[in-house]
């Protein structure tokens, strides 16, 4: 059974979350964790309509940015996918940072269903996959396990700790 109102520790939190704690709460994220209902209303503090429109916030990022999906659904941030793998199946898929990083590997297997549909070797596979007709592949992978390394790890995706299989 879940807890209804779980302790949230520094550690499972984004960078930026504990920065705003300690600008906003005057102190660092304490020691015994934060009750997950007060992380979600800290970060509602700043973001209205999905924009960070805080002082705060803009001084850590350079003006107002849309917010980030685990935090804009209110995620809980003790599960971020670790010892779970994701299959996607979709028209295609590129190799960004976000996918592929910080853990080389991450991408267990890519299977071209349009030819013989074995997986290959994964790296090439990717780059020799079928162009793109559409970012849909991306965008859906990025959005379910994204390590966010582009952003700094400000935007990753819901389970950033899964492994991957695509499916083209």
């Amino acid at each position: 059974m879940q807890e209804e109102n779980p302790a949230i520790h520094a550690d499972q939190v984004e960078p930026w979350l504990t920065e705003l704690w300690r600008r906003r709460r005057g102190g660092e994220w304490p020691a015994g964790g934060v009750p997950i209902h007060q992380v979600h209303s800290l970060a509602n503090e700043v973001f209205h309509d999905g924009q960070a429109y805080d002082q705060d916030m803009i001084s850590l990022a350079d003006g107002g940015f849309p917010l980030p999906l685990p935090v804009r659904i209110e995620a809980d941030f003790r599960y971020r996918g670790s010892g779970v793998t994701i299959a996607i199946m979709d028209d295609s898929f590129l190799p960004i940072p976000d996918l592929a990083d910080p853990r080389p590997g991450r991408i267990r297997a890519f299977v071209d269903c349009s030819g013989p549909g074995l997986p290959r070797d994964i790296e090439s596979s990717l780059e020799e996959a079928i162009p793109p007709l559409s970012p849909h592949g991306t965008s859906c992978a990025a959005v379910a396990a994204g390590s966010g390394t582009l952003s700094g790890g400000f935007y990753r995706g819901i389970a950033d700790g899964a492994d991957l299989v695509f499916l083209q």
